[in-house]
């Protein structure tokens, strides 16, 4: 049997699938529940739901695992050279590392022994996985460098995976 229907407008019955009235001639919409971008919108926003419900399980426990107050031990940390270059650059006291999960950090204090301003400085050290590969770069930069002055620096480095960073190893003091 067929489905019945009605015209919204003139109440004349339709059987079947017809695409228009036969009295009227007007246009019959279909439910909404047999349109297909209904269908689209649905799963759509079922997959949305799903992602937001279920973040990366591996970027939560690096999260965990590193809170920002882990630090490399120092049996395997590359030791650096304390004075850069005796003339221009000294070290001040320790280097210090520190990481929040996605970024590590290196830090320290460089006086500056020259005689004038230095208008741009960059420090860098190599990041090195544990069987030594080189995996990234970590450096900090400033701006007008004064003659005698001391410049407390935090060097930057990003990698995929912040928990392969096992040493680290200073480049140079570059002055443009």
């Amino acid at each position: 049997m067929a489905k019945v229907r009605f015209c919204k407008s003139c109440n004349n019955v339709l059987v079947g699938n017809e695409k228009t009235c036969s009295k009227c001639g007007r246009k019959l919409s279909s439910p909404f529940y047999k349109k297909w971008w209904i269908y689209a919108c649905v799963v759509i926003v079922a997959c949305a739901a799903v992602m937001l419900s279920f973040p990366d399980l591996a970027l939560n426990t690096i999260a965990q695992k590193f809170d920002g107050k882990t630090k490399i031990d120092k049996t395997e940390e590359t030791a650096i050279v304390q004075v850069f270059n005796k003339k221009k650059f000294e070290l001040i006291g320790d280097i210090t590392t520190h990481n929040d999960g996605s970024c590590y950090y290196i830090n320290g204090i460089i006086k500056n022994n020259s005689s004038k301003l230095c208008p741009f400085v960059q420090i860098s050290f190599n990041l090195y996985d544990k069987d030594g590969n080189q995996i990234g770069v970590a450096f900090a930069c400033i701006n007008n460098f004064e003659s005698g002055g001391t410049w407390k620096f935090t060097a930057q480095g990003y990698v995929p995976n912040i928990r392969d960073i096992k040493s680290y190893k200073f480049v140079a003091v570059d002055v443009y």
